[in-house]
């Protein structure tokens, strides 16, 4: 506990702190998908599965049937789970893109305006211990038919 008469932390202890968060801030940015400045390599700024752009790359995490009776719910409780850990995931209908095989529903991570920078999330994902589906791939995602 700190008293009156405690010693004040010197301006080294104040120093290394502040370079622990810068380290620490840095390494989980990595981690989760910063890409370090370079436009490219960005994600594109999340948005709901009903303002996604015309076209991008995405890694798509998994494919679920869209007829099933819990298609849906299964989706959107994948992506909630790859949230929770901190992975950016989304769900979107494949019908609604002619580029995609109709008839399911997507759980995706990142918007991408090239396929490598996509790419590099597929492995930041696996970096960080994405859990293993059936075929983790990168996919472009074009063709709206709205």
């Amino acid at each position: 506990m700190l008293t009156a008469s405690s010693p004040r932390p010197t301006l080294a202890v104040v120093a290394a702190a502040i370079v622990l968060g810068v380290v620490v801030g840095t390494v989980i940015a990595f981690v989760v998908g910063g890409t370090g400045g370079r436009g490219e390599g960005r994600a594109l700024p999340a948005v709901t599965s009903t303002t996604l752009p015309e076209e991008f790359y995405t890694v798509v995490l998994a494919s679920i049937a869209a007829d099933g009776s819990n298609g849906q719910a299964n989706a959107e409780q994948r992506a909630a789970q790859l949230r929770a850990r901190g992975i950016e995931a989304g769900v979107l209908n494949s019908s609604d893109y002619g580029s995609l095989k109709q008839g399911y529903l997507v759980v995706y991570s990142g918007r991408f305006k090239s396929e490598g920078a996509a790419q590099r999330h597929l492995e930041q994902l696996r970096a960080a211990g994405l859990p293993d589906g059936p075929n983790p791939y990168v996919r472009e995602v074009s063709d709206p038919k709205r």
